[in-house]
């Protein structure tokens, strides 16, 4: 699986293609990591599998690490999944997994996030988020607006903290 997961980075790269940058190829770690750069573009995979994109306007992560946990009742399966959103004026739909936490940093990007997502953090200036289900809502820097339409599971609203300058949570209507 990882060896298919490098393969594929490095043909997304080759597929972006070369500009001049400060540091271009390929290097593998001694614990299985690899790191390829072409122009302004950059794939990392670590050894557990991770992947890193990195592309001038926007950057995905994918954490390939997940686990299950069982409750007393034995029916509960967790993911400590996590999705990292950056970027200057990106518009894009995000599917949460259950328990995933999404942390999103940048300028006036609007995303909308489906399923049920343990955590939504926001930090930069002017986003608008739209998020289907959440349990808890962290707000930071300036002008930020997140819209929730329910809580994760029986909650009926999610926790909610804010700081900064005129950020705004409000339940969708």
């Amino acid at each position: 699986m990882l060896k298919s997961i490098r393969t594929a980075a490095f043909i997304m790269v080759l597929g972006v293609g070369a500009t001049a940058s400060a540091w271009e190829g390929i290097k593998v770690g001694k614990d299985g990591s690899v790191k390829i750069g072409a122009g302004d573009t950059r794939v990392d995979v670590g050894s557990g599998g991770d992947v890193s994109v990195r592309a001038p306007s926007a950057q995905v992560d994918a954490d390939a690490r997940t686990s299950s946990s069982r409750g007393e009742a034995g029916g509960s399966r967790g993911s400590d999944r996590q999705i990292k959103l950056e970027g200057l004026g990106q518009k894009q739909t995000v599917t949460c997994e259950k328990g995933a936490e999404v942390l999103i940093e940048g300028t006036s990007n609007d995303y909308s996030i489906e399923g049920e997502c343990m955590h939504v953090s926001v930090s930069g200036t002017s986003n608008k988020v739209r998020v289907v289900s959440v349990g808890r809502v962290t707000v930071e820097g300036t002008s930020n607006v997140v819209t929730w339409e329910h809580g994760l599971g029986t909650a009926k609203k999610p926790k909610i903290s804010t700081e900064g300058v005129n950020n705004k949570v409000l339940q969708a209507r």
